[in-house]
């Protein structure tokens, strides 16, 4: 029954729709006929109807209007056969009749035209609406079709937003709310709560300005925020406050501005770090500068360099050249070449630097970026460089005069070592047989002669000898030969051998040990001669009543030997070249304390030889000290007995004779 009735509404409505049409066509023409038959019928009614052109218009008027051209001309039609029988009946006596045919045919003409006017004018209208419906379909379709979010929202009574009267597809569509659920929010549903009290100042300037554009976010319906970019308008419609509002989505944009700022803020950070300054110039004026630019002009901040002229921190020497680089680079829009100049710091000081120019866009506008870099360390180097191969050619020739100078010391040691030879041993027949060649009353003068010969003899054979020892030492010649020793008893040996010389001297000599034996590799007759010379250098510093003490300490893994006396000591300014070769404490000291100065640079080796060190402690008027440390090591062989290592040739005493040789009795 329910489909029933709904089929048959539907034909009603459709017959009615058909019929709408038709209706419409007839309406003019049947109150055409009707006003007709009553004008006709007027006398037999008794009731004057007035004949009136005016009214036959109007009828054929709307006769065109309600229905279309048809319905018109029927009208006119039918208006038209009226006429003509008024006029074919005129001699019948009615309220209006048309005696004259011009009357007739004025009327006629006059109908027509009306026909033709309105026709004209419905037609024109009809094109006039189809633009209207055109242009406003074509604005619906921008209005839905445009990518920005549009919004037509008026004021409530209070001043408030009101509800949204329009929007688009695009606030739909990406918004995710519905036109009729839009038509019932307000634009305070789309933004955050934080947001509302900004929409409120914005309307407020909007009351003012007219137009804004701001920057707020919007809220969709799952929750979603997007940047927006909002342009207001506002205007009246229809006598009432209206605001247009356009809003793009920004969320991309912001996100590219976002990693535009963490570009920029890399190439910052980038820039900042290199180390070398970098600068741009806008018409001689700096505008830009990264963190080497402070160090570089000696500043603390910005403020002390941004706005002044490049020419403030060039050296005026240069100013014609960089002037002529920078107006060539700004010409030609490309790069100088490197150049070294001299720049100004902040406190007057010069440095030396390079230089690096070249044309870019700095915001839109043209500049000049310069690369500056600090060569003054370079320079200095540089400089130190070329004073160095100075220095090394010197030392080159001084190292030639050197070694001519030692080899010149060693053929002449060499060539002397003969002739001392058979002095020596000219001496030393002279002293066996002195008895027989000599009375009693010459006998004390010879002696003394032939102790001075042999003496002076020994001291020769020292310097030679020693003079041979540091040239074979100098040129790498110079060896020891290890064998495992009770260095101890060495050591004891070669001081007890001395002994009764030093208590000659009026010097008490002690020797004192923590262990009585130390096996360790080591050369007997070097630690001999080490030991023999440090005592010749106490005895030589040592006065009358003085003494000197001889130590050896055992750490384990090293032995130290101290040789210590309580003599005038070295002063603090003589104790770092003690060591040296042909030093001397000091050249005014009498002939009882000279030397050639070699003897301690000769020891220094022998101990470095053996692996060890040796220092010295002094106190000027007090005393001195001389401490060996020896590294403790063994060699793999069997142990030699003291009493089998075998000695120098001329025996101990003759070495003690050769090393005390330049103290005189």
């Amino acid at each position: 029954m329910i489909n029933i009735k709904g089929k048959e509404r539907k034909k009603i409505k459709e017959f009615f729709m058909i019929n709408k049409k038709l209706f419409y066509k007839i309406i003019g023409p049947f109150f055409m006929f009707v006003y007709i038959l009553l004008l006709l019928m007027r006398q037999g009614i008794g009731y004057e109807i007035p004949d009136s052109l005016g009214i036959l218009s109007i009828i054929i008027i709307i006769s065109i209007f309600i229905g279309e051209l048809s319905s018109g001309i029927i009208s006119l039609s039918i208006s038209l056969g009226y006429l003509f029988y008024s006029y074919s009946i005129s001699n019948i006596k009615i309220y209006y009749h048309y005696s004259s045919l011009f009357y007739v045919l004025e009327e006629a003409f006059i109908l027509v035209g009306v026909v033709l006017i309105i026709t004209l004018m419905k037609h024109n209208i009809k094109l006039k609406s189809q633009e209207v419906l055109e242009s406003e379909s074509k604005f619906r379709e921008l209005f839905n079709n445009s990518n920005d979010v549009i919004f037509l929202h008026g004021f409530a009574r209070d001043g408030k937003l009101n509800y949204f009267m329009e929007t688009n597809d695009t606030a739909c569509k990406l918004l995710g709310y519905s036109k009729e659920e839009f038509s019932s929010m307000t634009p305070f549903d789309i933004v955050p709560r934080e947001f509302k009290d900004k929409v409120l100042c914005i309307l407020k300037e909007l009351k003012n300005d007219r137009s804004i554009t701001f920057e707020i976010p919007f809220i969709t319906k799952d929750g979603t925020i997007l940047n927006m970019e909002v342009s207001k308008h506002l205007f009246y419609l229809n006598g009432e406050k209206v605001i247009l509002s356009t809003a793009r989505d920004i969320t991309e944009r912001k996100i590219n501005e976002e990693k535009l700022r963490e570009s920029e803020e890399s190439y910052r950070q980038l820039v900042d770090f290199f180390p070398d300054a970098i600068c741009v110039h806008k018409n001689g004026k700096i505008i830009f500068g990264n963190e080497a630019i402070l160090r570089l002009f000696g500043v603390k901040s910005e403020e002390e360099y941004l706005g002044k002229s490049v020419m403030d921190f060039v050296k005026r020497d240069y100013h014609d050249i960089v002037n002529k680089r920078i107006e060539g680079v700004s010409t030609s829009g490309g790069t100088a070449p490197i150049m070294e100049e001299k720049f100004l710091r902040a406190d007057g000081r010069e440095i030396d630097v390079e230089v690096k120019n070249t044309s870019i866009q700095y915001k839109g506008e043209k500049a000049i970026l310069v690369a500056v870099r600090d060569i003054t360390e370079r320079k200095r180097a540089e400089e130190l460089q070329k004073k160095i191969e100075i220095n090394n050619k010197m030392l080159e020739e001084v190292r030639k005069y050197d070694k001519i100078k030692t080899e010149f010391f060693a053929n002449i040691s060499h060539e002397l070592r003969t002739p001392l030879n058979i002095i020596l041993g000219t001496v030393q027949i002279l002293d066996m047989y002195k008895d027989k060649i000599i009375d009693i009353e010459g006998d004390i003068k010879f002696e003394k002669r032939l102790n001075i010969m042999r003496q002076n003899s020994y001291r020769l054979i020292r310097l030679v000898s020693n003079l041979i020892d540091i040239t074979k030492i100098d040129a790498g010649y110079y060896d020891i030969s290890l064998q495992n020793h009770n260095i101890v008893h060495i050591v004891e040996e070669v001081t007890l051998s001395v002994a009764d010389y030093i208590q000659d001297k009026g010097v008490t000599l002690t020797f004192d040990t923590e262990i009585e034996e130390k096996v360790m590799s080591c050369d007997p007759n070097k630690i001999e001669r080490i030991i023999l010379n440090l005592l010749s250098n106490s005895v030589k510093f040592t006065n009358t009543g003085d003494s000197i003490i001889v130590n050896i300490y055992d750490k384990g893994d090293n032995i130290i030997i101290s040789v210590k006396d309580t003599g005038i000591g070295i002063p603090e300014s003589k104790m770092k070249m003690i060591f040296e070769r042909f030093a001397q404490v000091d050249k005014s000291l009498n002939r009882n304390r000279e030397g050639s100065g070699i003897g301690l640079s000769i020891v220094k080796a022998l101990v470095e030889m053996h692996g060890g060190s040796i220092i010295l402690k002094s106190d000027y008027g007090i005393g001195s000290e001389f401490i060996i440390n020896l590294p403790v090591k063994v060699i793999e062989e069997n142990f030699v007995p003291e009493w089998d290592r075998i000695d120098v040739p001329e025996g101990i005493i003759e070495l003690i004779n050769i090393e005390f040789s330049d103290i005189y009795s």
